[in-house]
Protein backbone atom coordinates (compact mmCIF):
# COMPACT_ATOMS: atom_id res chain seq x y z
CA UNK A 1 0.00 0.00 0.00
CA UNK A 2 1.36 3.61 -1.18
CA UNK A 3 0.69 6.78 -0.72
CA UNK A 4 -1.43 8.17 -3.32
CA UNK A 5 0.76 10.31 -4.55
CA UNK A 6 4.01 8.77 -5.03
CA UNK A 7 6.84 6.98 -7.47
CA UNK A 8 8.45 3.99 -6.95
CA UNK A 9 10.83 2.26 -9.04
CA UNK A 10 12.15 -2.01 -8.01
CA UNK A 11 15.55 -2.64 -9.13
CA UNK A 12 17.53 -6.11 -9.41
CA UNK A 13 20.19 -6.36 -7.12
CA UNK A 14 23.40 -8.36 -8.37
CA UNK A 15 23.43 -10.93 -5.84
CA UNK A 16 26.39 -13.87 -7.92
CA UNK A 17 23.45 -16.81 -7.64
CA UNK A 18 21.20 -17.46 -10.49
CA UNK A 19 19.42 -19.31 -8.36
CA UNK A 20 18.47 -15.74 -5.89
CA UNK A 21 16.54 -12.97 -6.78
CA UNK A 22 16.54 -9.53 -4.85
CA UNK A 23 15.45 -6.03 -5.13
CA UNK A 24 15.21 -3.06 -4.04
CA UNK A 25 11.97 -0.95 -3.59
CA UNK A 26 12.66 2.74 -3.50
CA UNK A 27 9.55 5.47 -2.87
CA UNK A 28 9.28 8.66 -2.76
CA UNK A 29 6.36 10.80 -1.91
CA UNK A 30 5.42 13.92 -4.22
CA UNK A 31 3.60 15.83 -1.35
CA UNK A 32 3.89 16.55 1.79
CA UNK A 33 1.64 14.69 3.79
CA UNK A 34 1.91 14.02 7.32
CA UNK A 35 -0.37 11.05 7.48
CA UNK A 36 1.03 7.91 8.65
CA UNK A 37 1.91 5.56 6.01
CA UNK A 38 2.44 1.35 6.02
CA UNK A 39 4.16 -0.49 3.56
CA UNK A 40 4.06 -4.18 4.46
CA UNK A 41 6.36 -6.46 1.91
CA UNK A 42 5.90 -10.67 1.88
CA UNK A 43 7.39 -12.58 0.24
CA UNK A 44 5.27 -15.76 -0.56
CA UNK A 45 7.00 -19.33 -1.32
CA UNK A 46 4.27 -20.85 -3.53
CA UNK A 47 5.50 -24.44 -2.99
CA UNK A 48 3.48 -27.20 -4.04
CA UNK A 49 3.39 -28.41 -7.49
CA UNK A 50 6.47 -26.57 -9.95
CA UNK A 51 3.77 -24.53 -11.98
CA UNK A 52 1.44 -23.33 -8.89
CA UNK A 53 1.23 -19.43 -8.04
CA UNK A 54 0.26 -17.54 -5.06
CA UNK A 55 -3.13 -15.30 -5.72
CA UNK A 56 -4.29 -12.87 -4.21
CA UNK A 57 -7.89 -10.87 -3.73
CA UNK A 58 -9.00 -7.84 -2.29
CA UNK A 59 -12.31 -7.77 -0.18
CA UNK A 60 -13.95 -5.04 1.70
CA UNK A 61 -15.03 -6.11 5.14
CA UNK A 62 -17.14 -3.97 7.08
CA UNK A 63 -15.48 -0.90 5.62
CA UNK A 64 -12.05 -2.07 5.92
CA UNK A 65 -9.44 -3.75 3.07
CA UNK A 66 -8.92 -7.34 3.57
CA UNK A 67 -6.16 -9.48 1.49
CA UNK A 68 -6.20 -12.50 0.98
CA UNK A 69 -2.71 -14.39 -0.55
CA UNK A 70 -3.21 -17.62 -1.34
CA UNK A 71 -0.86 -20.35 -2.65
CA UNK A 72 -1.97 -24.46 -2.51
CA UNK A 73 -0.92 -24.56 0.62
CA UNK A 74 -1.82 -22.02 2.77
CA UNK A 75 -3.95 -18.78 3.04
CA UNK A 76 -2.47 -15.17 4.66
CA UNK A 77 -5.36 -12.92 5.44
CA UNK A 78 -4.08 -9.39 5.83
CA UNK A 79 -6.76 -7.07 7.73
CA UNK A 80 -5.60 -3.66 6.58
CA UNK A 81 -7.89 -0.48 8.85
CA UNK A 82 -7.00 3.12 7.78
CA UNK A 83 -3.66 3.80 9.32
CA UNK A 84 -5.07 6.21 11.75
CA UNK A 85 -5.95 2.97 13.59
CA UNK A 86 -3.13 0.94 13.57
CA UNK A 87 -1.21 -1.24 11.24
CA UNK A 88 -3.59 -4.25 11.28
CA UNK A 89 -3.39 -7.86 11.52
CA UNK A 90 -2.21 -10.85 9.94
CA UNK A 91 -3.69 -14.51 10.51
CA UNK A 92 -2.42 -17.92 8.39
CA UNK A 93 -4.05 -21.07 7.72
CA UNK A 94 -3.84 -24.12 5.89
CA UNK A 95 -5.79 -24.40 2.41
CA UNK A 96 -8.32 -26.23 4.25
CA UNK A 97 -8.82 -24.05 6.81
CA UNK A 98 -7.06 -25.20 9.97
CA UNK A 99 -5.45 -21.93 11.78
CA UNK A 100 -1.87 -21.75 12.13
CA UNK A 101 -1.23 -18.45 13.15
CA UNK A 102 -4.22 -16.46 14.83
CA UNK A 103 -4.82 -12.97 14.62
CA UNK A 104 -1.69 -10.86 15.44
CA UNK A 105 -0.33 -7.19 14.60
CA UNK A 106 1.29 -6.62 11.52
CA UNK A 107 4.46 -4.26 12.29
CA UNK A 108 4.23 -0.46 13.14
CA UNK A 109 7.68 1.84 12.70
CA UNK A 110 10.55 -0.05 11.50
CA UNK A 111 11.61 -3.40 13.28
CA UNK A 112 15.41 -4.82 13.63
CA UNK A 113 16.53 -6.11 10.05
CA UNK A 114 18.67 -7.99 8.50
CA UNK A 115 20.74 -10.86 10.07
CA UNK A 116 21.36 -9.40 13.56
CA UNK A 117 18.46 -8.10 13.75
CA UNK A 118 16.55 -11.44 12.61
CA UNK A 119 18.70 -12.43 15.84
CA UNK A 120 17.38 -9.93 18.07
CA UNK A 121 13.90 -10.63 17.06
CA UNK A 122 14.03 -14.48 17.26
CA UNK A 123 15.31 -13.75 20.67
CA UNK A 124 12.74 -12.16 22.44
CA UNK A 125 9.96 -14.02 20.83
CA UNK A 126 11.20 -17.52 22.12
CA UNK A 127 10.98 -16.44 25.58
CA UNK A 128 7.32 -16.17 25.06
CA UNK A 129 6.88 -19.45 23.22
CA UNK A 130 9.03 -21.36 25.38
CA UNK A 131 7.45 -24.16 28.21
CA UNK A 132 7.43 -21.26 30.95
CA UNK A 133 7.16 -17.61 31.08
CA UNK A 134 10.46 -15.93 30.75
CA UNK A 135 11.61 -14.62 34.21
CA UNK A 136 10.23 -11.19 34.47
CA UNK A 137 7.00 -12.19 33.20
CA UNK A 138 5.73 -12.34 36.79
CA UNK A 139 1.66 -12.77 35.45
CA UNK A 140 0.34 -9.67 37.15
CA UNK A 141 1.18 -5.92 37.47
CA UNK A 142 4.04 -5.08 39.17
CA UNK A 143 3.77 -3.73 42.86
CA UNK A 144 5.37 0.27 41.82
CA UNK A 145 3.09 0.58 39.31
CA UNK A 146 0.11 -0.32 41.70
CA UNK A 147 1.35 1.54 44.67
CA UNK A 148 1.98 5.14 42.63
CA UNK A 149 -1.38 4.68 41.08
CA UNK A 150 -3.43 2.94 44.21
CA UNK A 151 -1.77 6.48 46.28
CA UNK A 152 -2.53 8.44 43.65
CA UNK A 153 0.84 9.65 42.46
CA UNK A 154 -0.28 8.80 38.82
CA UNK A 155 -4.22 9.46 37.88
CA UNK A 156 -5.87 8.02 35.14
CA UNK A 157 -4.30 9.50 31.35
CA UNK A 158 -3.19 8.86 28.53
CA UNK A 159 -0.74 6.15 29.20
CA UNK A 160 2.12 4.00 26.91
CA UNK A 161 3.93 1.26 28.58
CA UNK A 162 7.35 0.17 26.63
CA UNK A 163 8.29 -3.67 25.99
CA UNK A 164 4.78 -4.52 27.21
CA UNK A 165 5.67 -8.19 27.09
CA UNK A 166 2.45 -10.19 27.60
CA UNK A 167 0.42 -7.50 28.68
CA UNK A 168 0.03 -7.67 32.88
CA UNK A 169 0.69 -3.99 33.44
CA UNK A 170 -0.74 -2.72 30.52
CA UNK A 171 -4.14 -4.18 31.47
CA UNK A 172 -4.06 -3.49 34.77
CA UNK A 173 -4.09 0.18 33.87
CA UNK A 174 -6.72 0.21 31.30
CA UNK A 175 -8.49 -1.54 33.83
CA UNK A 176 -8.03 1.72 35.90
CA UNK A 177 -9.08 3.91 33.55
CA UNK A 178 -6.28 4.80 31.61
CA UNK A 179 -6.16 5.03 27.95
CA UNK A 180 -3.64 2.34 27.09
CA UNK A 181 -1.03 2.06 24.05
CA UNK A 182 1.52 -0.76 24.64
CA UNK A 183 4.51 -1.88 22.67
CA UNK A 184 6.81 -4.70 22.09
CA UNK A 185 8.99 -6.14 19.61
CA UNK A 186 8.13 -10.10 20.49
CA UNK A 187 4.61 -10.74 18.34
CA UNK A 188 4.04 -13.66 20.40
CA UNK A 189 4.58 -11.63 23.90
CA UNK A 190 1.53 -9.25 22.36
CA UNK A 191 -0.53 -12.44 20.99
CA UNK A 192 -1.02 -13.86 24.84
CA UNK A 193 -1.25 -10.07 25.96
CA UNK A 194 -4.66 -9.92 23.27
CA UNK A 195 -5.69 -13.07 24.80
CA UNK A 196 -5.50 -11.32 28.77
CA UNK A 197 -7.32 -8.15 27.74
CA UNK A 198 -10.19 -9.92 25.79
CA UNK A 199 -10.44 -12.27 29.40
CA UNK A 200 -10.12 -9.65 31.58
CA UNK A 201 -12.38 -7.24 29.41
CA UNK A 202 -9.81 -4.14 29.13
CA UNK A 203 -9.17 -2.45 25.96
CA UNK A 204 -5.76 -1.51 25.20
CA UNK A 205 -3.74 -0.74 21.61
CA UNK A 206 -1.32 -2.92 21.47
CA UNK A 207 1.59 -1.90 18.72
CA UNK A 208 4.70 -4.24 17.26
CA UNK A 209 7.04 -2.54 17.00
CA UNK A 210 10.94 -1.40 18.29
CA UNK A 211 10.81 0.67 20.82
CA UNK A 212 14.15 2.33 19.48
CA UNK A 213 12.17 3.00 15.95
CA UNK A 214 8.51 3.24 16.98
CA UNK A 215 6.00 4.62 14.67
CA UNK A 216 4.76 8.34 14.58
CA UNK A 217 2.01 8.52 17.82
CA UNK A 218 0.93 11.67 19.72
CA UNK A 219 2.95 12.62 23.00
CA UNK A 220 1.33 10.45 26.12
CA UNK A 221 0.81 11.74 29.53
CA UNK A 222 1.95 9.01 31.68
CA UNK A 223 5.40 6.87 30.19
CA UNK A 224 5.67 2.99 32.12
CA UNK A 225 8.72 1.44 31.63
CA UNK A 226 9.81 -2.19 33.41
CA UNK A 227 12.97 -3.50 32.70
CA UNK A 228 13.69 -2.08 28.98
CA UNK A 229 15.92 0.79 29.50
CA UNK A 230 18.35 -1.18 30.85
CA UNK A 231 18.64 -3.53 28.44
CA UNK A 232 18.54 -0.87 25.63
CA UNK A 233 20.77 1.13 27.60
CA UNK A 234 23.85 -0.34 26.35
CA UNK A 235 22.88 -0.90 22.29
CA UNK A 236 21.63 2.30 21.78
CA UNK A 237 20.89 4.75 24.39
CA UNK A 238 20.36 7.74 22.09
CA UNK A 239 17.49 5.97 20.56
CA UNK A 240 15.59 5.29 23.23
CA UNK A 241 16.09 8.56 24.79
CA UNK A 242 14.82 10.03 21.48
CA UNK A 243 11.73 8.03 21.68
CA UNK A 244 10.74 8.95 25.85
CA UNK A 245 11.60 12.67 24.72
CA UNK A 246 8.97 12.04 21.47
CA UNK A 247 6.55 10.04 23.87
CA UNK A 248 6.24 13.34 26.04
CA UNK A 249 5.68 16.64 26.45
CA UNK A 250 6.13 19.10 29.12
CA UNK A 251 4.27 17.66 32.34
CA UNK A 252 4.70 14.05 31.53
CA UNK A 253 5.21 11.88 34.19
CA UNK A 254 7.33 8.41 33.59
CA UNK A 255 7.58 5.64 36.16
CA UNK A 256 11.16 3.72 35.36
CA UNK A 257 11.74 0.38 36.88
CA UNK A 258 14.92 -0.64 35.97
CA UNK A 259 18.43 -3.50 37.63
CA UNK A 260 20.76 -1.60 39.67
CA UNK A 261 24.18 -1.48 39.94
CA UNK A 262 26.43 0.24 42.64
CA UNK A 263 29.54 0.82 40.16
CA UNK A 264 30.29 -2.55 38.79
CA UNK A 265 27.89 -5.26 37.86
CA UNK A 266 25.19 -7.01 39.45
CA UNK A 267 25.86 -10.76 40.12
CA UNK A 268 21.88 -11.21 39.89
CA UNK A 269 21.40 -12.28 36.22
CA UNK A 270 21.50 -8.46 34.79
CA UNK A 271 23.62 -5.39 34.67
CA UNK A 272 21.95 -2.72 35.35
CA UNK A 273 22.78 1.05 35.61
CA UNK A 274 23.90 3.26 38.28
CA UNK A 275 22.21 5.98 40.36
CA UNK A 276 24.97 8.46 38.30
CA UNK A 277 23.87 6.48 34.69
CA UNK A 278 20.34 7.47 35.32
CA UNK A 279 20.51 10.84 36.14
CA UNK A 280 22.75 11.78 33.52
CA UNK A 281 20.57 9.96 31.07
CA UNK A 282 17.21 11.36 32.15
CA UNK A 283 17.88 14.85 33.95
CA UNK A 284 18.23 16.75 31.20
CA UNK A 285 14.71 16.38 30.16
CA UNK A 286 13.41 15.59 33.18
CA UNK A 287 12.84 16.20 36.75
CA UNK A 288 13.37 13.43 39.22
CA UNK A 289 10.23 13.95 41.59
CA UNK A 290 11.41 10.50 43.14
CA UNK A 291 14.28 7.44 43.64
CA UNK A 292 13.73 4.04 45.36
CA UNK A 293 15.56 1.07 45.95
CA UNK A 294 13.60 -1.81 45.11
CA UNK A 295 14.32 -5.48 44.45
CA UNK A 296 12.74 -6.61 41.05
CA UNK A 297 9.97 -9.18 40.69
CA UNK A 298 10.80 -12.23 39.26
CA UNK A 299 8.90 -15.61 38.60
CA UNK A 300 11.83 -17.61 39.25
CA UNK A 301 12.86 -18.33 43.11
CA UNK A 302 15.41 -16.43 44.90
CA UNK A 303 15.91 -14.51 41.93
CA UNK A 304 14.88 -10.78 42.43
CA UNK A 305 17.60 -8.61 40.93
CA UNK A 306 17.91 -4.99 42.64
CA UNK A 307 16.29 -2.43 41.26
CA UNK A 308 15.55 1.45 41.28
CA UNK A 309 11.92 2.59 41.24
CA UNK A 310 12.04 6.26 39.70
CA UNK A 311 9.15 9.04 39.07
CA UNK A 312 10.21 11.50 36.67
CA UNK A 313 8.52 14.58 35.29
CA UNK A 314 9.17 16.01 31.75
CA UNK A 315 10.21 19.33 32.40
CA UNK A 316 9.02 22.66 31.56
CA UNK A 317 10.29 24.16 28.16
CA UNK A 318 13.16 26.23 28.93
Amino acid sequence: MLPRKASYRLEALPTGDPESRSYSLRIESQDNSARTRFLQVFHVNAGGPQNSRAHSELIAKGGEPEIVISTSRRAFRLNLPPPSEGAGEIAISMAGGKALLENRPLPSGILPHGPEGSRLLERWDADYRASRPPAWDIGRPADELRRVVSEGAVRKCRAVDLCCGSGSDAIYLARQGFDVTAIDVAPTALSQAEQKARRAGASVRWVLADVLKPPSLDPFDFIYDRGCYHVVRNQNVAAYLETVRRLSRPGTQFLLLAARRDGQASNEGTEGVTEEELRFDFLPLFNLDSLREIRLESNRPGMSPPGWAALLRRAAKP
